[in-house]
């Protein structure tokens, strides 16, 4: 999830589904349950693609998301004399 939109879209979705979000951030949701049966779990799945995201289960894959993430996090929200400290004219 890159902007704010992405966020309140993602939170709509789960609360349609009953789920209770405590924190939505850029690639990470923090839920309320502790645990989710198979049929939540498909029926998100279902929807998030559906909206153009994924469900990310596997530690590897969420741990280069993360990364992604912030570096992404970092471009967006840098300021543009940060981004030329190159010392070359801009």
């Amino acid at each position: 999830m890159v902007c704010n939109r992405c966020v309140l879209v993602v939170n709509q979705e789960l609360e349609k589904l009953g789920l209770h979000p405590e924190k939505i951030s850029l690639g990470e949701v923090i839920l309320k349950e502790d645990h989710l049966s198979q049929d939540i779990l498909n029926q998100l799945d279902s929807s998030l693609i559906n909206l153009g995201f994924e469900r990310m289960d596997d530690r590897k894959a969420r741990l280069i998301e993360s990364i992604k993430n912030k570096v992404i996090n970092l471009i967006h929200h840098s300021d543009k004399n940060d981004r030329n400290s190159t010392g070359q004219p801009s």
